[in-house]
């Protein structure tokens, strides 16, 4: 059950197969009365020592559904501190658009393999999770993180600003209250 008013739900159904894979499969009935979703998906909280990430998407630059043109498709490595963008208010960043499969491990090589079911995903792997960076009105005021938040999702909504004034998404960015099904699976490294 969402905290929502009126109340929504989401089904959540995970398979786990004997070989350690997770299939996971989300499913959201439109609910009369609520607003566009911001994002679907999930928030991982792993070990901060788990910060080494590759993958297979859009990169290596933070990209967006209406962010793409600096983008390229390629395999990236890169650490999760380094997704972190220092915008002039803290904000969640970092997200990464047509992810095929995203690895993020710890020294050891030891991990989880997030995979498209559905042939992309998008992915962020932040030191912050988006309530400390929402709360925080500068860098200063982010904490020491002991924690990696990793966001799988279907497809967040586009950052629009496409003038200085708050200008909304494009309409084709948006993602209406709509019925929304969304499936990946997760394999440990």
């Amino acid at each position: 059950e969402l905290c929502t008013v009126p109340v929504a739900t989401v089904d959540t159904v995970y398979t786990v197969m004997a070989n350690g894979q997770i299939d996971v499969k989300m499913s959201y009935k439109k609910v009369e009365g609520l607003p566009d979703m911001p994002d679907f998906g999930m928030l991982f909280k792993l070990y901060s020592s788990v910060n080494k990430i590759k993958y297979y998407g859009l990169g290596p630059c933070e990209n967006y559904c209406d962010r793409t043109q600096g983008a390229k498709l390629g395999l990236f490595a890169s650490t999760v501190k380094e997704q972190y963008v220092p915008y002039l208010k803290p904000q969640e960043c970092g997200n990464h658009g047509k992810v095929r499969h995203f690895d993020i491990a710890n020294n050891l090589n030891q991990g989880v393999s997030f995979v498209s079911k559905e042939g992309e995903l998008n992915v962020s792997a932040l030191e912050f999770s988006p309530f400390e960076l929402e709360n925080a009105l500068h860098a200063y005021e982010l904490p020491n993180s002991q924690t990696t938040f990793v966001r799988v999702s279907k497809r967040p909504l586009g950052v629009a600003g496409g003038d200085t004034w708050g200008s909304h998404v494009l309409e084709e960015f948006a993602n209406h209250n709509e019925n929304v099904e969304f499936n990946f699976s997760i394999y440990v490294l």
